[in-house]
């Protein structure tokens, strides 16, 4: 999907504080539209999208592997 990276206005995140400048990609409203026609003109497909999204999430964005990232990235670190 057309997206437009932005930038936030300074170097938090509401209260917090970050490193860099964080940023975000906003969808394009026309991408937007397109891909919400298109979930709603093929409901099967958009549900089995959504199971395979879950299923990546689920396997790929646990509390461990977070851990984990955070261990590799301390290591690197010392």
């Amino acid at each position: 999907m057309a997206a437009d990276r932005r930038e936030f206005s300074a170097e938090r995140v509401g209260d917090l504080e970050t490193v860099v400048r964080p940023w975000l990609y906003e969808p394009r409203p026309d991408a937007l539209v397109e891909a919400m026609r298109a979930a709603a003109g093929d409901p099967a497909g958009a549900r089995e999208r959504g199971r395979l999204a879950a299923d990546r999430v689920r396997g790929g964005w646990t509390w461990d592997h977070t851990a984990r990232a955070v261990e590799d990235r301390i290591d690197r670190m010392a």
